[in-house]
């Protein structure tokens, strides 16, 4: 799958460990089995973009999915549905980030 990448950002201004952290939400978002675009959305194009938004690191990954229900999908306690979303979130508040998931059916 095509994937657009834009990156606006000094790299040596982040703080030490974020770099990977950033790099572990991206690979989990793309390649994760649970949350995995490929697998999961039917995406045909994806997008990554990383820049700074005032003081604060913005990253955004989007695709051309089928979308889902969020509040259905962090609801859920199954054994797999969910955790990589959740995952991803707990990465972002490691980092003292915050982590807004945007899906709707269909979208």
């Amino acid at each position: 799958m095509p994937i657009e990448l834009s990156i606006a950002l000094d790299e040596e201004k982040l703080p030490q460990n974020l770099p990977i952290v950033i790099f572990r939400i991206i690979q989990e978002a793309l390649n994760d089995s649970q949350v995995n675009i490929v697998k999961h959305s039917g995406a045909t194009r994806a997008s990554v973009s990383l820049g700074m938004d005032g003081d604060a690191l913005r990253l955004v990954i989007s695709d051309d999915g089928k979308g889902f229900s969020v509040a259905e999908k962090l609801a859920d306690v199954s054994v797999k549905s969910g955790l990589g979303l959740k995952s991803l979130r707990e990465r972002a508040q490691l980092s003292s980030g915050v982590l807004t998931i945007g899906s709707e059916l269909g979208r």
